[in-house]
């Protein structure tokens, strides 16, 4: 990880750049304390990826935390309608290797 002041980023960006596309991080400080971090474009869109993930899935959990639990109606209105979709899943399936 290299590190660089607010100013040196500005006068030198084109070897910076170069740095941040070889997967080098580079934390940009200003008055002597972090302030940005540069990140290679892929490296940075997989952590935006896994951020947004996790932030799904805390909400999943928070909402299964609230929710009651399913009737038995419920599950088995999901049952049939699972059901329901495997079984027009083979029929395309039996066209498919008809043809």
């Amino acid at each position: 990880m290299y590190i660089v002041s607010s100013q040196k980023i500005q006068a030198q960006f084109g070897e910076i750049a170069d740095r941040v596309k070889s997967h080098e991080p580079v934390v940009i400080t200003q008055s002597g304390r972090p302030t940005m971090m540069l990140v290679n474009y892929d490296e940075g869109m997989a952590a935006m990826r896994q951020y947004h993930a996790n932030q799904f899935c805390a909400f999943l959990n928070e909402r299964a935390r609230h929710t009651p639990p399913a009737s038995y109606e419920e599950l088995a209105e999901i049952s049939r309608l699972i059901e329901e979709e495997r079984e027009a899943i083979y029929q395309e399936n039996l066209k498919q290797n008809a043809q």
